[in-house]
């Protein structure tokens, strides 16, 4: 038998090994799942979330961009608003901090210069008047404008940091800071520059009219809409020639001949209402519309009378549609940009019969033209291709490979040309009517008056003008 003592021994030594053997218990309290590796994986995960809501949101603003504007650089002039807003609110909520009381003061201060443009240009012109509408497509186009011109000088500065390789060496950076801003600065002037040139020729704010035929003439008219022979939505006055309308009802004529007016770009049809009256009174039936980009007409582009030229043949199907009695014989009177768009329209329908052209841009793009004529080689030729280079991918047009209208004026034969032009015009160049002059065939003729500027020879010369239309109309129904 064992002694108690002992028995006591044993039981302390067999608690003494069973405290030093591990114990496995469960515990209640666990890590959270942002710990160790699970946070690095939750972050990219979150990344991928928002880099996927930007994609989403990108590709639905390229989507209505195209929609609304076709496949061409417009679409990115509207998608590049959200997706810049986006991006900031995904990926960079730390650039609120940086915004300091002269940014807010900038945009003061360009919403203040778009609108004392509108007012002040309404307010000298009283044939028009403000849209107020086109007041925050305004500000958004300026506002895309400078999101892209942003872009690419984030582009260039980030290309020219790897042959510069200036990486976190801060006296590295200081070395070659100088040099690298020169030639980011070059870079930047030589693709924006030619981007903004076209942007700027291609694009124009809209104005409403602020009178009509009635007030302006006493005249019953029919506000009427069309469309382009490319489906663009256009809206002009018909109004019936003065001399048979009278004491008559209204809009009845018996005159069988309507001239087509096509003014130019920047203002409205109601700005050429007086070339409408001298129409109207001299017994023609006349069609006065906005050509697409300006006044009630849709769209927000202006091609040189490239792509007008298809208004102008819608105008032409409207009236033979609409008006045939009032449409036997028609033709086209085009001011400045619109008689580019008349040129291009009667080398291809016949149903023109005569055509009347006043203070005509030659070139496609005057603006580029007269800055490349201002600039040294090889520079003039680089402003000049990259400008319409951009203009092309505004347009949606390839602009390298369209017909001259010097060549276009060619096939309007044997239908008769008329070419008005002030000597004084320092918008289009003199020359350029010369030169139409030149390569148009017979029957042919150039008025060149003195002093009289652009699109005023009218203005200068009204007994003339209206002489010299009606030989060419009257030529023009013989043909």
């Amino acid at each position: 038998m064992t002694s108690p003592q002992k028995n006591n021994k044993a039981e302390t030594a067999s608690l003494q090994s069973s405290s030093l053997t591990p114990k496995w218990t469960i515990n209640t309290k666990r890590r959270p799942y942002l710990w160790g590796p699970n946070r690095m994986r939750f972050f990219r995960h979150l990344i991928n979330l928002r880099l996927l809501f930007f994609l989403i949101v990108a590709a639905a603003s390229l989507i209505t961009g195209a929609v609304v504007c076709g496949l061409s650089l417009r679409a990115v002039h509207i998608a590049v608003v959200p997706c810049f807003v986006a991006f900031i609110l995904l990926f960079r909520k730390d650039i609120f901090k940086r915004i300091r009381w002269y940014h807010f003061l900038y945009f003061g201060l360009l919403t203040a210069a778009v609108a004392a443009y509108l007012v002040s240009l309404a307010h000298f012109i009283p044939e028009i008047r403000v849209r107020w509408l086109e007041f925050p497509v305004a500000i958004w186009f300026l506002i895309s404008i400078h999101i892209v011109v942003l872009l690419i000088d984030r582009i260039i500065n980030a290309i020219l940091s790897v042959p510069f390789n200036l990486g976190r060496n801060i006296q590295r950076q200081r070395k070659f800071l100088f040099p690298k801003t020169i030639l980011r600065i070059l870079c930047v002037l030589a693709i924006a520059g030619p981007y903004l040139l076209a942007v700027f020729m291609v694009h124009w704010v809209k104005f409403a009219d602020n009178i009509d035929p009635r007030q302006e003439l006493g005249a019953d008219f029919q506000q009427v809409r069309f469309q382009s022979t490319d489906e663009i939505k256009l809206e002009g006055w018909f109004i019936p020639a003065a001399s048979l309308y009278r004491g008559r009802p209204a809009l009845e004529s018996l005159s069988n001949s309507t001239v087509i007016i096509v003014p130019g770009r920047g203002t409205t049809k109601a700005c050429f209402l007086s070339y409408a009256m001298t129409l109207s009174e001299n017994g023609h039936n006349v069609l006065l519309f906005d050509l697409r980009g300006q006044g009630a007409s849709s769209g927000h582009t202006c091609s040189f009378g490239l792509l007008e030229a298809n208004d102008v043949l819608g105008a032409v199907r409207y009236l033979k549609q609409f008006h045939q009695q009032a449409s036997y014989y028609i033709f086209a009177l085009g001011i400045s940009d619109g008689a580019s768009a008349v040129i291009g329209a009667a080398a291809c329908d016949e149903r023109i019969r005569a055509v009347v052209i006043d203070s005509v841009n030659a070139q496609l793009g005057s603006l580029p033209e007269r800055l490349k004529r201002s600039l040294p080689r090889p520079a003039d030729v680089y402003v000049h291709k990259a400008t319409l280079l951009f203009a092309s991918a505004i347009l949606g047009r390839n602009l390298f490979h369209q017909p001259d209208i010097n060549n276009k004026i060619a096939q309007i034969s044997p239908r008769p040309v008329l070419i008005f032009h002030g000597a004084a015009d320092r918008i289009s160049d003199p020359k350029s009517a010369e030169k139409l002059y030149a390569t148009a065939k017979k029957p042919k003729k150039l008025c060149m008056v003195p002093n009289a500027g652009h699109a005023q020879v009218l203005l200068y010369t009204r007994e003339r003008y209206i002489n010299e239309i009606s030989e060419a109309f009257a030529l023009g129904m013989l043909n």
